[in-house]
């Protein structure tokens, strides 16, 4: 995309870069708002004479407002670009996206222009179930800036790697954990490693992973993490496969990890466990009570035994902490992961997201009060991200339900 040359003298000009620059960043938010949601996808990139008419451009789709801007002039131009290619998703997940032309025009476009890759911080990048070749990683590798790279639906393949991002996370990973060492060896500071379900409930390893060197489990993770366990404060682990060893993983090897987020859906927690997870630098423990399944994908059931396995650890962690020992010293918060992680789902929306019937609700307030009694502040994670605690829940019932 070239500056274009044309000056339009209105008086939205006269304004200072600085004000214009905030303005902008305004209309970048926008358009994420907009962009998110299948449902926008679906009326944008559904019709096939839209697709036609936007060929290699379909994913300027996302940044309308911003791209108008910077065909505007010259001037808007300079101050658009930075802020359009601080945050860049290449989305190809759904079927009628083409992600040949979505890749290929971005690193085209940043190869031409190398000051486009300074700008670059967070990335994003999803295909369906295409490997992540030396190409690709090449690439990756000159973007100076890069803080965070979210990486779904990979097979990932060997390659030279040169990362530099403080945060990396994977969906719907199937990659050999020799090859994500090999790239965690790289980060100059690794701060969070995020990596969801790697498998599907109901099967077993030969049927979902017949090649052994693509399972994972908690101890091949504990040596993935080895390059990088001086630095992790962000730990956030789904389920990693039907080798149950979880209680065995220890974070006493993690000197500044702050946050751990653990599934315990398919394996409960012992007492022993809960001391190796609690290490002393620990403060926020999460508890991932979601499921996978290969039909429904991932999502919550609300029961009984989940809440009492909760409460079990609450009560754990306070004895772990008023014990002589260090774990657990400066744990302050559990939280609850029942929710589907949906990034797509607008905040003010997500109470139609939350339990709709009053036995889950009373589940869910119960477990966090429960955990706030042990001493520990509590919350449960939204579809959003956002944290909410028992009052919260209780609210947005009592809101719905008027």
């Amino acid at each position: 995309m070239l500056p274009p040359t044309t000056e339009n003298k209105n008086s939205i000009l006269r304004l200072p870069n600085e004000i214009l620059r905030l303005c902008f960043e305004q209309v970048a938010q926008l358009d994420h708002q907009l962009a998110i949601g299948l449902d926008y996808y679906n009326r944008r990139y559904g019709p096939i004479k839209e697709r036609k008419r936007l060929g290699p451009h379909q994913g300027q789709i996302n940044v309308e407002g911003q791209y108008s801007l910077a065909l505007t002039c010259r001037r808007f131009y300079h101050l658009v670009v930075p802020i359009l290619y601080t945050t860049v998703h290449i989305d190809a997940h759904y079927f009628n996206q083409e992600w040949a032309l979505q890749k290929d025009l971005f690193f085209k476009i940043i190869d031409n222009k190398p000051i486009l890759q300074t700008y670059i911080r967070d990335l994003k990048i999803q295909w369906d179930d295409l490997c992540m070749n030396d190409e690709i990683i090449k690439t990756l590798v000159k973007l100076p800036n890069l803080e965070r790279l979210g990486l779904d639906m990979l097979d990932l393949d060997p390659g030279e790697v040169d990362l530099g991002p403080s945060s990396i996370s994977f969906r719907d990973l199937r990659a050999k954990a020799e090859v994500i060492k090999r790239l965690l060896e790289w980060p100059r500071n690794l701060h969070t490693f995020d990596v969801d379900h790697m498998t599907y409930d109901a099967y077993d390893w030969d049927q979902m992973e017949p090649d052994p060197a693509y399972r994972w489990d908690h101890d091949k993770l504990t040596d993935v993490l080895l390059p990088q366990r001086q630095s992790l404060r962000v730990l956030n682990l789904g389920w990693l496969g039907y080798t149950l060893n979880q209680n065995t993983f220890s974070t006493w090897d993690y000197p500044q990890l702050q946050t751990l987020t653990l599934c315990i859906t398919y394996e409960d927690p012992t007492p022993e466990a809960c001391l190796r997870w609690l290490s002393p630098s620990l403060q926020t423990l999460v508890l991932n009570l979601q499921y996978n399944s290969v039909q429904q994908g991932i999502y919550s059931m609300l029961n009984k035994r989940q809440m009492g396995v909760v409460k079990m650890v609450g009560k754990c962690a306070r004895k772990i902490k008023a014990g002589a020992g260090r774990g657990g010293s400066n744990l302050d918060r559990i939280g609850l992961q029942v929710f589907v992680d949906g990034s797509e789902v607008n905040r003010d929306r997500e109470p139609k997201f939350l339990p709709s019937n009053y036995d889950s609700k009373h589940l869910l307030v119960s477990a966090l009060e429960k955990l706030q009694k042990y001493g520990f502040r509590s919350f449960c994670i939204g579809p959003s991200g956002t944290e909410y605690t028992a009052e919260d829940i209780r609210g947005f019932w009592n809101w719905i339900h008027e």
